[in-house]
């Protein structure tokens, strides 16, 4: 072989392997390229879930959970009578301390509804259809009964407000 031959060869060999170099470099960049792509888009979905999150608990933070605390106070009973008749009266302020309404239903008085003693006592503000407390509202509720044979309280004893959605509300007095 003459030396033309040679380098034409070397030449054509060279070429061969620039060629096949850039057509496997090409192909990694391709590759690399398409995994950078797909990455990007997981990217943009996975911002898209975060903005989607962040506006949820933005929501949710907006809307604050709603409910009623009740706290009696200012607590003090009267009594007189003898022989087994007493007059007697209660008097108590309830405050609606939470951030929504409450509707008083019920006053127990040594595990007895007030309405169920006989003769049932008077009670005001009435209750008896549900008195409506609005939030940070005070009520002064007045219990009195006459002539009555029921004594509460006699040794200490527990007055619960009752509402509509079920919550009580005590006071517990001490044995004197």
């Amino acid at each position: 072989m003459n030396r033309v031959t040679i380098l034409i060869a070397v030449a054509i060999l060279l070429a061969s392997a620039i060629a096949g170099t850039v057509v496997y470099y090409n192909s990694l960049l391709s590759d690399k390229s398409s995994q950078i792509t797909s990455l990007n888009q997981q990217i943009a979905k996975d911002n898209n879930q975060i903005a989607n999150l962040t506006a949820q608990v933005k929501d949710l933070k907006a809307s604050t959970v709603s409910y009623e605390k009740l706290t009696l106070s200012n607590v003090s009973w009267f009594y007189q009578g003898a022989g087994g008749i007493y007059d007697w009266n209660i008097t108590f302020d309830v405050t609606n301390n939470g951030n929504a309404t409450a509707i008083i239903n019920n006053v127990i008085l040594d595990g007895q509804s007030y309405n169920s003693l006989n003769p049932v006592p008077t009670i005001s503000p009435a209750i008896e259809k549900g008195y409506t407390l609005l939030p940070n509202q005070t009520v002064l509720i007045i219990i009195k009964e006459t002539n009555s044979t029921f004594f509460p309280f006699r040794n200490g004893g527990l007055l619960d407000v009752t509402t509509a959605i079920g919550n009580s509300y005590s006071f517990t007095f001490e044995s004197s």
